[in-house]
């Protein structure tokens, strides 16, 4: 809470703590359970009007688990908008984020949450009722138990391709979005690198041998339309291979998808691109083969939000 209270402190808002879990302790990574709270608090500062009450309260509803909630009185949310809240690029109610690359702070909090074995949940009543944000995580207690009634299991297997660790990197000028990226692909498993210009996009390029790239159209006074090509010249002059390069964009007409095409993209994501069909596009540009776990997505054309440029 205390990493929050500078968000907090610039509306004048003040959290109130209502901790009546008996069992609290968690069998869970103490940094990203931090990382989460200070989004959710963070989110409820950002959302409130000044001097808006926030508290964050724990309990356990069952046997084996607690609840970390932050309630806030803040804007609320519209009912509508609560089943895309935890989508990457949905902010403030809105998907107006898209344009600006902003709003992946709930969906790598939501996404945290589940590699601890957790849910993250939001309610509202609608706008102007506030909204409350639940972290439910299995307690130490219940983790032990399954440990105890679990059979001996097999050694892990290898690592497959199809899980291979991926060097990719992101070409976006605002920062924010630029580290909300680089979280979201490094909780895949990636390594990551983050160019806020193509300038430095070419330094990293002739340093760094690179299997995918994903790059803004809109780079300050730049063009991201002209990465494909200064990429693969910069690759190129310390031979290797011309890196594959993937669109993200908050626009998806015909004439970008045609652009974008004649420009070199492999692909064109526009934006807001759910989570796994990010990830799985990157690993198709990459040539690698999908996790199981995106095995269920669409195959063939691309969704509305991830189509194809070649």
């Amino acid at each position: 809470m205390r990493a929050a209270a500078p968000e907090l402190s610039k509306k004048l808002i003040s959290a109130a703590e209502d901790f009546t879990a008996d069992d609290p302790g968690i069998r869970a990574d103490p940094v990203r359970v931090q990382q989460i709270v200070y989004n959710l608090l963070s989110n409820a500062g950002k959302f409130s009007p000044y001097r808006a009450p926030v508290v964050v309260r724990t309990r356990n509803p069952m046997p084996g688990w607690v609840e970390l909630a932050v309630v806030d009185a803040g804007f609320g949310i519209p009912r509508e908008v609560l089943a895309h809240l935890f989508e990457p690029f949905v902010q403030g109610g809105s998907r107006q984020a898209a344009r600006s690359g902003l709003g992946l702070g709930l969906a790598l909090s939501r996404r945290l949450a589940e590699l601890q074995g957790g849910t993250l949940t939001a309610e509202s009543e609608g706008r102007g009722h506030g909204a409350t944000f639940t972290l439910r995580l299995p307690t130490v207690s219940e983790s032990l138990a399954h440990a105890t009634d679990a059979a001996p299991s097999a050694a892990p297997d290898a690592p497959t391709d199809a899980t291979r660790v991926l060097h990719i990197l992101v070409i976006e000028d605002d920062a924010s979005a630029g580290r909300a990226l680089r979280r979201l692909l490094m909780l895949d498993g990636h390594v990551v690198h983050v160019a806020e210009s193509l300038t430095v996009a070419e330094q990293i390029a002739g340093a760094e041998p690179l299997d995918v790239v994903l790059a803004d159209l809109h780079l300050g006074a730049e063009s991201g339309l002209a990465a494909p090509r200064r990429l693969a010249d910069a690759a190129g002059r310390h031979g290797r291979p011309a890196p594959p390069t993937i669109v993200l964009s908050g626009y998806d007409r015909d004439s970008d998808l045609a652009e974008s095409r004649a420009a070199g993209f492999v692909a064109h994501l526009a934006k807001p691109v759910e989570e796994e069909a990010l990830l799985l596009a990157v690993r198709r540009a990459a040539g690698a083969p999908a996790p199981i776990r995106t095995a269920a997505l669409p195959s063939g054309e691309w969704t509305a939000t991830s189509r194809a440029a070649g």
